[in-house]
């Protein structure tokens, strides 16, 4: 029998240190997913901006895909990476006074200066944390998108006044994303734009703010862009969390509906740890859960530590792609007993 004292070999160490690294990436997935939900907090008018936003880059790209259309570029795009990177276009926000952000009124030449600074304050920001991260891939992504999606076709926009090809591919499509959402959304200056009206100014701005192949694919599948701030739209009509309780025996099962966000996230935690002093196994039914931030799923994560401490398990049922999709992107995934719809 063997009395080396090192019974770990040198597999066991590679291993460990590509679990910590794991570990790691998810973390930062998670911070950086925490900090783009911020800036939605701060500019209240643009709630799910960002997640709408992400889906009309979607249709986008998978338009270009479908055509061949920047075949030889997009191609070599890691598309999961690119579109969740979108979330972090406006985190130069972050450095914009509330007072501007909320302001009601038509913005001084000063105010709108500091506005449109924080294209380069977000790229100053992904490229500090770039220094910092193994992530950079998705944070090359995320630097162009902040950097380059106020930029205009014909060299008049900013922060860098890049003119037609001149702007990255990703800053071009994130262009026509953005400025859709802007128009059909309600802002403190003005009212919402129809569909209609938004594709047609769209329209009107190919040559000028726009390029004019990337709005032909914009027509071609505006309706998809529709549908999606359509959806959303639905789901804000169940914006509270709603929480139904059954008993059954050893087993406590708990219907969530609507929105798990920040707002909701301690309701939602207190009420699932809750649920252990009556049984020893707790499971979640997210069949009618809308939407999740990560705010959600770290309370999910924490009724998870509560049951193992108690001696007890916690599994989530019925989860859709789309919140399985949050799951993936906060990291906890493999952490949590997940069973898809």
């Amino acid at each position: 029998m063997s009395t080396d004292k090192n019974v770990f070999s040198d597999d066991d160490a590679h291993i460990t240190e590509l679990v910590k690294a794991k570990e790691a990436l998810k973390l930062q997935r998670a911070v950086l997913k925490t900090m783009a939900e911020l800036v939605e907090f701060r500019d209240g008018v643009t709630g799910g901006h960002i997640e709408r936003t992400r889906g009309y880059l979607g249709v986008l790209l998978g338009a270009l895909m479908k055509k061949g259309i920047y075949a030889d570029e997009v191609d070599t795009w890691d598309i999961w990476l690119v579109l969740n990177s979108a979330q972090l276009h406006d985190i130069g926000k972050i450095a914009i006074k509330d007072s501007i952000l909320r302001n009601a009124e038509k913005l001084s030449e000063e105010e709108f200066e500091e506005v449109k600074s924080h294209a380069t304050f977000g790229e100053s920001i992904i490229e500090k944390i770039e220094k910092g991260s193994d992530e950079q891939e998705f944070l090359h992504y995320a630097k162009i998108l902040a950097a380059t999606h106020h930029e205009k076709w014909d060299g008049s926009g900013y922060p860098r006044g890049l003119k037609g090809y001149e702007i990255p591919l990703l800053g071009r499509l994130m262009a026509i994303a953005d400025v859709y959402d802007a128009l059909i959304s309600v802002r403190p200056y003005k009212k919402a734009f129809s569909h209609y009206k938004a594709v047609e100014i769209i329209r009107e701005g190919s040559g000028i703010q726009f390029e004019p192949a990337l709005v032909d694919v914009f027509l071609e599948v505006s309706d998809d862009f529709d549908k999606i701030a359509k959806d959303y739209e639905l789901s804000q009509g169940e914006i509270d969390m709603k929480i139904d309780k059954i008993q059954t025996g050893e087993k406590t099962v708990l219907k969530i509906g609507g929105r798990l966000d920040s707002f909701t996230a301690s309701e939602f935690q207190k009420t699932l740890i809750n649920g252990f002093d009556d049984a020893r196994h707790v499971e979640l039914d997210c069949d009618e859960l809308i939407y999740i931030s990560s705010a959600g799923v770290r309370a999910m994560l924490s009724a998870e530590q509560r049951a193992e401490e108690a001696g007890g398990s916690f599994s989530l049922v019925n989860v859709c792609d789309e919140i399985m999709e949050v799951f993936d992107m906060t990291g906890f995934s493999d952490i949590l007993n997940i069973t898809r719809r």
